[in-house]
């Protein structure tokens, strides 16, 4: 999985300088998969943007003039499709399933005046 985005949107009530909020929106994922063999090279190689859902919460606080910094949580759930050809054997290799996975992720923000 080399990459994950969302596109989300966020509410929350603000304490003085901290802002408390909860999270939502659509996840996008990219999953690739290979199947290599020693003497016969690549055998499967598929790769596919799936499409899922988002959820979590945060809390961002200001610390300085035009400085915040946060920390959220996420979870990202999406269905997975992913098929591509056999180059030895022929004919073709499907998967399907569900990913799932926990984020926290933390951050510093300049906001320009």
């Amino acid at each position: 999985m080399p990459w994950i985005a969302t596109i989300r949107g966020r509410a929350g009530f603000a304490v003085d300088q901290v802002l408390f909020y909860g999270t939502a929106g659509v996840a996008f994922v990219d999953v690739s998969d290979e199947i290599t063999a020693t003497g016969f090279g690549t055998l499967y190689n598929a790769s596919q943007v799936d499409f899922g859902w988002t959820v979590g919460a945060g809390v961002e606080a200001a610390f300085a003039q035009n400085w915040t910094a946060r920390v959220e949580y996420l979870y990202v759930d999406t269905d997975l499709s992913l098929s591509g050809p056999l180059t030895l054997v022929g004919g073709n290799l499907g998967f399907s399933g569900t990913l799932s996975d926990s984020i926290i992720r933390a951050g510093i923000n300049f906001k320009y005046p």
